[in-house]
């Protein structure tokens, strides 16, 4: 009679990997918090989906955190930061201001220097935030 080895599967528990990795810790990190190795990490991340969702929720929950706080400092006057946002919603790019009206047709924005760039993306998130509490999106709430 042959005896089967004994089961060295180290049971990880999902929730104390979205939590490592909400904090926007590495891969590498949890693993070595967890005492296991990156290549046991990833294999299981490869083999339980509740090990990827927990990572992928936590990576998820960090960047809403930052993304939150980047809002929150341009809203305090931080321009460079404003500028940055303004790029990643496409409200700015770097040939100028594209703004949608009406059936997201382009209205033209003339732009020629970098206050100008900062007062129009002010005034565009103005409006928008004005209109947003006039009209909620239907998603969001």
């Amino acid at each position: 009679m042959t005896r089967r080895p004994p089961d060295r599967t180290k049971a990880i528990d999902a929730a104390e990997v979205q939590r490592l990795a909400s904090l926007g810790l590495s891969n590498v990190i949890i693993a070595e918090i967890m005492g296991i190795s990156i290549s046991t990490l990833q294999r299981r991340i490869k083999r339980d989906p509740a090990i990827a969702d927990a990572i992928h929720h936590g990576l998820v929950a960090v960047k809403m955190r930052i993304r939150a706080e980047l809002v929150k400092q341009a809203m305090q006057g931080n321009t460079r930061i404003l500028l940055r946002l303004a790029e990643d919603l496409g409200v700015l790019s770097s040939q100028g201001i594209t703004v949608k009206g009406d059936r997201a047709n382009p209205v033209p924005v003339s732009v020629t220097d970098d206050k100008q760039a900062i007062t129009q993306v002010t005034e565009l998130i103005t409006q928008l935030e004005n209109a947003a509490r006039a009209k909620p999106d239907p998603i969001i709430t």
